[in-house]
């Protein structure tokens, strides 16, 4: 799924878990948290948003301006592609149960945020057709929760209709409940 479409899904199901348990990120920085977190697995992909995270003030900014602020994370996402391709471990199971544990045990909300932000990107991912190798490093075969016929394509369709359902699930929210 592509980065627009990830942060949508976070900000929808984060409303959504925090109507039905009373647990919502309380401020600005905690949101910011979990909508940065589903982004944070496509790390390994250079053309990501994750990887450029300043095109997010393209209309705002100058291109050379986050040409500048791109390049740590061009370099972080490049190494991490040569080693692991893109959907490796970036996109294991493993590390949002990690940062839920860590949350849960020291109790630090922010860890937790963390981990939820992730879990809804691999969640997210876990239907397209690439799928996600979830059990690395245990096993590394990518899958799909859904059969092959049901499987989306990222940027297709499909995954418009859900960025456009999301997103009409926010503005509900919003004047429903804010």
């Amino acid at each position: 799924m592509t980065g627009a479409t990830h942060i949508v899904i976070a900000a929808a199901a984060t409303i959504i878990l925090g109507r039905e348990t009373g647990h919502l990120p309380p401020g600005v920085f905690e949101w910011g948290v979990v909508l940065g977190a589903a982004l944070i697995p496509d790390i390994d992909e250079p053309r990501s948003t994750a990887s450029n995270p300043a095109s997010l003030f393209n209309k705002i900014m100058p291109r050379w301006v986050q040409d500048f602020l791109n390049t740590p994370f061009q370099a972080i996402s490049s190494s991490l592609r040569s080693v692991f391709g893109h959907r490796g471990a970036t996109h294991y199971l493993l590390w949002p149960l990690i940062f839920g544990a860590l949350g849960w045990y020291y109790s630090n909300s922010l860890l937790w945020w963390i981990g939820w932000g992730y879990l809804l990107h691999l969640l997210a991912d876990w239907v397209t057709r690439v799928g996600i190798p979830a059990f690395g490093p245990f096993r590394r075969r990518n899958f799909s929760i859904l059969p092959k016929p049901l499987r989306i394509k990222t940027g297709g369709p499909v995954e418009n209709l859900i960025n456009t359902v999301c997103w009409l699930y926010l503005l509900y929210a919003v004047y429903a409940y804010f």
